[in-house]
C-alpha cells in the first residue's frame, strides 16, 4: 500500500492532523524511500523502466494482437505509426457519441475488448507516452500540445488484420482534480479514422467516459482518434488521452481487467455531496480508485478507474457492480448501476435496479446481483441481473410476489446476507469472528496508552485489537460509539506499538467503518471528519508500514452529514437473512 505522498492525496486538515511519523523499513537497493519526492509519480511524466507505471504499461503487451509470424502488430510505445492515415473517404456506417453504451443488453452481448497497440499517428502532432492511454488508469494520460492552426492531436491504435470494431470508450480529460480538468483543453469535435473511412463527431465536454458507437461493426486493422477542436483550457494547451478501449466482435481479445474490489475506494476532491436545500443533495465528482500496493516494500501510485460511489463483488468474481449517483435525500440516493465483466471488459448498464438504498445480494457464482427494497411491495419491486456463462447472455428478472426474500435468494442462488456499502461499522466488524478482534482493557491498555497521543489513563477510551496476520495486530480506539477522538495503531509481531494515525476531538462526531483487506493483508479504516461531511482512509498493513493516510477518501460514499454524522447507510434496508425468513414465513414481504 502506497503512502499518501505516493498516492497524491495528502491534504491539510486542521481537524485531522497528519499522523505521527513512524519508522518505515529501509528501501531495497535502487528503490526510492518513503517521502522521497522522486518516488511520487507525476501526471504525464514518463515512467522509469522499473516503475509501477512502467510495469502496468508493459502488461499491455499481453493484449497486443499478433500476426501469423508471431510479431506484434503496430509499433513500440512512442513510435510514430505511418500506417495511421487521415481517411479522406466518409465512413458509410453511422456513428454517434453517447454517455453510455446503451441499456439494451442484448445488443452488447458478444462484444469484448479488442487487443490494440497505441501509438502516435504520422499525420498528427507529437504524442507523448501513448501507452498511458491504455493502462486502465485515468490518472495517467498520453499527451499532446494543441496549437491553433498547427497539426491536430491524435492517438492511433493498431488492431491487427481481423478486427471488427463496434464501439470505443474514451476518457479525454485531465486530473486528478477539478482544477486540473478545467486547466487543460478538452475535445470539442473529433474525427474517427478507420480503414473503411472516417467520421466527424461533436464531443460533449465533461470529466467522464464517452462512447463512440458504430451502427454496425467496422472491419479495420487500425483506428485513430483526431482532435479537430477543443474547449480551451484555463492554463494549459495539453490535450489528454487518459483512456481508450476498443470493443468489437472480431480480433484478438485484450487480457482481463485486473481489479481487486477489496482495494477499491472512493476519492472526492472536497466532499461527496452539495446541499441544494430542502433536504436535496447533488453528487460532486466521486471516483472509484484502486490502491497501488504491489507487495512487501513495493508501494505504487493509486489508479483511477471510473466514476462511482461504491463497488460490489468479490475479487474472484467475473463481474463487479458499480453504483453511481446523481442526487440524494436521507432516505435514498438516486442511483444507476453498471455491471462490468472483468473477463471481456464490457460495461453493461442496468439502470436503477430496485432503486437507491435497496439491499444488494451477490450471486454465489459471481455472475450477478439481486436488489430488493425494504417495505411493502418489496418483492415485486425487486430486480436481478444474472449472466448465463454457457449462453453468454444476461437474464433480467423481476421479483415474484408469491415468494419471500429467502425463496428468491435460494432459488436464484444468491447469498443470504446483504452486501455492505464500503465495509462494516466498527461495532459490526469487531463482532464478526472472522475479523479476529477482541476488546482490550485493564492492564493490557497500559502499553497502548503509553504510545497514544490522543488517549491517556485519565481518558482511556474503548479499544479493540484485530489480527491482520503473521502476529501483527491493528489497534483501534475511540472515545464513544460515535467518536470524536480516534486512534489507529499497529502492534508488530515483536510487540512494538507504532502510531499509525490519530485524530483528536474537535471536528464533531466521527463515524468509523472497517474493511478487511486480504490484498495487503491488513485493514482499511474509514474515519469520518467535518461532522460526517467527508472522511479519510487509514490503511494498516503488516508488509509495508505506511505513515501517511488517504485524505478525502472513503470505502464508499455515505449519506449527507445532515442525515446523521455517523450514518453509514441510506434509509431502511432489507436486513432480514434467509435463515430468519425460513423460521418466520412471510417476513420481509
Amino acid at each position: 500500500m502506497a503512502s499518501a505522498g505516493l498516492l497524491g492525496c495528502t491534504k491539510s486538515d486542521p481537524s485531522s492532523p497528519a499522523p505521527s511519523p513512524a519508522p518505515a523499513p529501509a528501501p531495497a537497493a535502487g528503490q526510492a524511500s518513503v517521502g522521497d519526492p522522486s518516488a511520487s509519480p507525476t501526471l504525464g511524466a514518463e515512467p522509469s523502466a522499473d516503475s509501477p507505471v512502467a510495469e502496468s504499461a508493459g502488461a499491455v503487451a499481453g493484449g497486443v494482437p499478433e500476426t501469423p509470424s508471431g510479431e506484434a502488430s503496430g509499433a513500440p510505445a512512442g513510435e510514430v505509426l505511418d500506417t495511421f492515415v487521415r481517411s479522406e473517404a466518409p465512413l458509410a456506417i453511422k456513428a454517434k457519441v453517447s454517455r453510455d453504451p446503451g441499456f439494451r443488453l442484448a445488443s452488447l452481448e458478444g462484444m469484448r475488448a479488442v487487443g490494440a497497440r497505441p501509438g502516435g499517428p504520422g499525420y498528427a502532432a507529437t504524442l507523448t507516452a501513448p501507452l498511458k492511454a491504455y493502462d486502465d488508469d485515468l490518472l495517467t494520460a498520453a499527451t499532446c500540445t494543441h496549437e491553433e492552426g498547427g497539426e491536430a492531436c491524435g492517438l492511433g491504435l493498431g488492431l491487427g488484420p481481423d478486427a471488427a470494431v463496434t464501439m470505443l470508450r474514451l476518457f479525454m480529460a485531465a486530473g486528478p482534480d477539478y482544477r486540473d480538468y478545467t486547466a487543460a483543453p478538452r475535445p470539442k469535435r473529433i474525427a474517427i479514422h478507420t480503414d473503411a473511412g472516417s467520421v466527424e463527431l461533436d464531443y460533449p465536454d465533461g470529466a467522464t467516459h464517452r462512447y463512440v458507437i458504430f451502427a454496425a461493426p467496422v472491419e479495420t486493422s487500425t483506428i485513430s482518434v483526431e482532435v479537430l477542436d477543443v474547449y480551451p483550457g484555463r492554463k494549459s494547451s495539453t490535450v489528454h488521452f487518459a483512456e481508450v478501449e476498443v470493443y468489437g466482435v472480431k480480433g484478438p481479445s485484450r487480457p482481463p481487467l485486473e481489479l481487486r474490489t477489496d482495494e477499491v475506494f472512493v476519492y472526492y476532491e472536497t466532499e461527496p455531496w452539495k446541499d441544494k436545500g430542502g433536504g436535496e443533495y447533488t453528487v460532486r465528482m466521486t471516483w472509484l480508485e484502486q490502491l497501488g500496493y504491489a507487495g512487501v516494500d513495493l508501494p505504487g501510485p493509486r489508479r483511477r478507474w471510473i466514476r462511482g460511489i461504491a463497488a460490489y463483488g468479490d475479487n474472484d468474481d467475473r463481474f463487479v457492480l458499480v453504483e453511481r449517483a446523481l442526487s440524494a435525500t436521507c432516505e435514498a440516493p438516486e442511483v444507476g448501476y453498471v455491471m462490468i465483466d472483468k473477463e471481456t471488459r464490457m460495461i453493461y448498464p442496468l439502470g436503477a435496479l430496485a432503486g437507491g438504498g435497496s439491499s444488494l445480494y451477490r450471486h454465489r457464482e459471481g455472475v450477478g446481483f439481486f436488489s430488493t427494497p425494504a417495505g411493502e411491495g418489496a418483492m415485486t419491486d425487486s430486480r436481478a441481473a444474472i449472466f448465463d456463462r454457457t449462453e453468454g447472455v444476461f437474464d433480467r428478472r423481476r421479483g415474484k410476489k408469491a415468494w419471500t426474500l429467502a425463496e428468491h435468494l435460494s432459488e436464484w442462488n444468491f447469498e443470504d446476507v446483504p452486501l455492505h456499502r464500503g465495509g462494516a461499522s466498527l461495532d459490526d466488524f469487531v463482532a464478526d469472528p472472522k475479523s479476529h478482534c477482541e476488546a482490550v482493557g485493564g492492564d493490557d491498555l497500559t502499553p497502548i496508552l503509553d504510545v497514544s497521543e490522543v488517549f491517556s489513563a485519565e481518558a482511556p477510551g474503548e479499544w479493540w485489537s484485530c489480527g491482520i496476520g503473521d502476529g501483527h495486530k491493528a489497534l483501534l480506539g475511540r472515545d464513544r460509539a460515535c467518536g470524536e477522538a480516534v486512534s489507529v495503531l499497529l502492534r508488530t509481531a515483536d510487540d512494538t506499538i507504532l502510531r499509525r494515525a490519530e485524530f483528536p476531538a474537535g471536528s464533531g462526531p466521527r463515524r468509523l467503518a472497517v474493511s478487511k483487506e486480504t490484498a495487503f493483508p491488513g485493514l482499511m479504516v474509514e474515519v469520518g471528519k467535518e461532522g460526517g461531511a467527508a472522511s479519510d482512509l487509514v490503511p494498516v498493513n503488516l508488509d509495508y508500514y505506511d505513515e501517511m493516510i488517504l485524505r478525502d477518501a472513503s470505502l464508499a460514499v455515505r449519506p449527507p452529514p445532515e442525515c446523521g454524522p455517523c450514518t453509514l447507510e441510506f434509509g431502511e434496508r432489507a436486513e432480514v437473512s434467509a435463515v430468519a425468513e425460513v423460521a418466520a414465513p412471510g417476513a420481509g414481504e
